[in-house]
């Protein structure tokens, strides 16, 4: 699955880059400390760009990766920093399946288009490769804008 810190921007211009990068440093000790344990020795999590964050599964089913997604963004959903109570943060998820034949590089291709939907479905909301509008995500028939709240 990959991850886009929402509007991240703003809050590098409104406080600065080392804000930034901390409300980045929370998201991800966030991920470390709610991945399930039995994912802990199958589980790689990195940074992608900027707001970008991945995290892979590779033992896990779609179903609880989406799981897992969805309780990630609502645990992130509206946490704040320590010495920043004003700055409150969201993050967008794509979750795309690894697929045996695919490389890490192809594997970003397809997720990459599916985290760009959950920004551009207004950001705080998880997406799934091959969603259409108003699908839910854990039925692997379909392909929307789930799990949004705002």
């Amino acid at each position: 699955m990959c991850l886009d810190l929402d509007r991240v921007e703003a809050i590098n211009d409104s406080f600065g880059h080392h804000v930034g990068e901390a409300v980045l440093s929370a998201v991800g000790q966030t991920m470390q400390r709610e991945c399930p344990d039995t994912a802990h020795d199958t589980a790689l999590a990195g940074r992608l760009g900027s707001e970008e964050l991945a995290l892979f599964l590779f033992d896990a089913e779609i179903s609880s990766a989406i799981d897992f997604a969805e309780h990630m963004r609502k645990t992130i959903k509206g946490r704040t920093l320590p010495d920043s109570p004003d700055i409150i943060f969201t993050v967008g998820f794509g979750v795309a399946k690894w697929r045996p034949d695919m490389t890490a590089k192809t594997w970003m291709a397809a997720a990459a288009p599916v985290r760009y939907h959950a920004k551009e479905d207004g950001r705080n909301c998880l997406v799934r490769e091959g969603m259409t509008e108003y699908d839910d995500p854990r039925n692997s028939a379909q392909g929307g804008r789930a799990f949004a709240d705002r």
